[in-house]
């Protein structure tokens, strides 16, 4: 059930060289972006700030130190993205302990570094 309810609330990208991701104002808070294929550059304004290979995963809850502020997402090549608004991944987590615990296994274990 609990992976039923995430996979709800996942919304996959398929992007193409160039495409964007462009986060509003009116976003409460930056999604979580998972790189199932491909490479994306997090940018604010036109400062590229960070890369994202696969198997990265940026978001709020997974950085380290200061939040860094993305306002686009852009494909260096053909990407498969999973986007996970942060409002619907809290929903989820509070209604399936098991997968805090596997999160905060997963965190404290392993971390996929993002490049600066």
């Amino acid at each position: 059930n609990s992976i039923c309810d995430l996979a709800d609330k996942i919304m996959p990208l398929d992007l193409k060289p160039l495409d964007r991701i462009v986060f509003n104002k009116s976003d409460e808070a930056t999604p979580i972006l998972i790189v199932a294929i491909g490479e994306i550059k997090l940018k604010n304004g036109t400062e590229e700030i960070a890369t994202l290979k696969n198997g990265s995963v940026f978001g709020d809850l997974f950085q380290e130190g200061q939040t860094l502020t993305v306002t686009e997402a852009q494909a260096t090549e053909r990407s498969v993205v999973f986007r996970i608004n942060l409002p619907d991944f809290y929903f989820v987590l509070a209604n399936h302990i098991e997968l805090v615990q596997g999160l905060i296994n997963n965190v404290t274990g392993k971390k996929s570094k993002v490049e600066l």
